[in-house]
């Protein structure tokens, strides 16, 4: 056996070991992952302030509804709730419901 063919095995190897590490230390599946550009994240942060501001837009809706008083904040009478669900959402325990605490209640059930 000559030299040449004493170093296929070795060359093999290498060439396995060299197609590894272009894989990211994996020898089967698909490429790793790559991270978000900030392009995608720029999009998904667009999406929550968009989501943000429609939430605060029915807060407001929902007070100009309903606000008897004026005040710009809902008592218990004024929304028509149940106590356990209106206390749910004063999450200050005012006994009132700011726009506030409607936006973070309409944007947590989205």
């Amino acid at each position: 056996m000559g030299i040449l063919e004493s170093l296929a095995p070795i060359n093999t190897t290498l060439k396995l070991v060299s197609s590894i590490v272009n894989r990211g230390g994996r020898t089967r599946g698909p490429k790793a992952a790559q991270p978000e550009s900030p392009r995608s994240f720029s999009n998904v942060l667009d999406q929550r302030v968009r989501a943000d501001r429609a939430a605060d837009a029915q807060a407001r809706h929902f007070i100009s509804l309903n606000d008897s008083d004026g005040d710009l904040m809902l008592s218990i009478t004024e929304t028509g709730m149940s106590e356990r669900a209106f206390a749910r959402l004063d999450s200050d325990g005012d006994s009132l419901l700011s726009r506030q605490e409607l936006a973070k209640a309409y944007s947590t059930n989205e």
